[in-house]
C-alpha cells in the first residue's frame, strides 16, 4: 500500500530524538513517505471516486494535497477536566487541562491526587497507571513511603523497526544533570533471527550518569 504520514513538528514527542530519527528512517525504508513539517488543512470526499482529498500546508516548504482511501489520525488525547469544579476546589491544571501533581502525585489541593492519563507531564500507559495506583494507596493507608519512578518506567513504539526504552531519554539526561555528566554508549548488534534472512541492522544506546558510572 502507498502510505504517507504527515508530522507537523516533531516525531514521537518526550521520546529520545535520535532514535525517533531512526524511527523514521526505518519506516522510511518500508516504503512508507514521511512528510514534514505537515499540517493537514481538511479532509474532503471526492463525489465520483469517493477517496479523501487531504490539501496540507507546509512552514518553509511548497503546500500540497494527498488523495487517499483512508485517513488516520493520531492527535493524542485531551484531559477532561474543565467543568467538572476542579478551580473550587482548589486543583490547578496546566495550560492543556492536565492535573499539576508533584512527586507524590499531590495536587495544588493537599488532599486530592492524581495519577494516570490526567495528570501532567505523566507517561500515559496504563501498567504506569496501575503501578501509581497501588503505591499511592500504600502511601495512603499502608505507611509506605515509596513514589513512583515516571521516569523509569519501560515503553516500547510498535513501528517497523520496533522501538523500546526505559529511563532518560538523551536530551532529558543532559537538561537534568549537565552535558558534561552524561555519557553515552552506542553498539549496532545484529539479531540472530535477522541473520537468517531478514538482514538489516539492530542499534543499542545506554544513556549513563557519568560521574556514578549509571
Amino acid at each position: 500500500h502507498n502510505v504517507a504520514v504527515m508530522i507537523r513538528s516533531i516525531p514521537l514527542r518526550g521520546f529520545d530524538q535520535d532514535m525517533a530519527e531512526r524511527v523514521l528512517r526505518g519506516l522510511e525504508g518500508t516504503g512508507v513517505r514521511v512528510l514534514r513539517p505537515a499540517v493537514p488543512e481538511e479532509v474532503t470526499r471526492d463525489p465520483d471516486t469517493g477517496r479523501k482529498r487531504v490539501p496540507y500546508r507546509s512552514d518553509g516548504g511548497a503546500p500540497g494535497t494527498e488523495v487517499c482511501d483512508t485517513v488516520l489520525f493520531a492527535t493524542g488525547r485531551r484531559p477532561c477536566t474543565s467543568g467538572i469544579g476542579l478551580e473550587r476546589a482548589g486543583v490547578r491544571v496546566d495550560g492543556d487541562g492536565f492535573v499539576v501533581t508533584d512527586a507524590l502525585d499531590r495536587t495544588s489541593a493537599a488532599h486530592i491526587f492524581a495519577i494516570g492519563d490526567v495528570a501532567a507531564g505523566r507517561p500515559q500507559l496504563t501498567p504506569v497507571a496501575i503501578q501509581a495506583g497501588q503505591l499511592l494507596a500504600r502511601r495512603l493507608f499502608g505507611g509506605a513511603g515509596q513514589a513512583m519512578h515516571y521516569s523509569l518506567a519501560p515503553t516500547t513504539v510498535f513501528t517497523p523497526l520496533e522501538y523500546g526504552c526505559c529511563g532518560y531519554a538523551e536530551e532529558a539526561a543532559v537538561e537534568e544533570f549537565g552535558e558534561a555528566a552524561v555519557e553515552v554508549f552506542h553498539s549496532k548488534p545484529i539479531p540472530l533471527e535477522w541473520r537468517l534472512g531478514r538482514g538489516g541492522e539492530a542499534y543499542v544506546k545506554v544513556v549513563c550518569h557519568a560521574p556514578d558510572d549509571m
